[in-house]
């Protein structure tokens, strides 16, 4: 038997990027569904665009002060602290961009797409 030359890693990292790139060809969705047709994606993404790269740089800051506030870090308590604030800043970063969002579909009169966790948010376990 042949082996590979590339570490297994490596070969499931190709095979997980092969089929994001399939799926992100596939069609938006079926309207009435909880999704939006191409052509209302064509609508929405002059102001989608530059709002979703303010979004990107809104996690790269807080990316960069969590990693300012790991550095200076000097007790597994500060550590914690930093990375709580981390978290806590994500939560906020991800609720101004479903408020973003709603507003920008409302502005284009398209319902909000349906954008609940994947598969309906089954296979997450009840906390407690």
């Amino acid at each position: 038997m042949k082996t590979s030359h590339f570490p297994s890693g490596l070969v499931a990292l190709a095979i997980v990027l092969a089929s994001a790139g399939t799926a992100l060809a596939q069609p938006v969705g079926q309207p009435g569904r909880g999704r939006i047709t191409p052509e209302q994606w064509q609508q929405v993404f002059p102001d989608y665009r530059p709002l979703a790269l303010r979004q990107h740089q809104a996690r790269i800051a807080i990316l960069q002060r969590g990693e300012r506030c790991i550095r200076s870090a000097e007790t597994a308590e500060a550590l914690g602290r930093c990375l709580e604030e981390e978290r806590t800043a994500m939560r906020g970063q991800r609720r101004d961009q479903r408020d973003s969002m709603r507003q920008l579909f409302q502005s284009k009169g398209i319902a909000l797409p349906d954008w609940g966790r994947r598969g309906g948010g089954q296979g997450r376990k009840p906390k407690g």
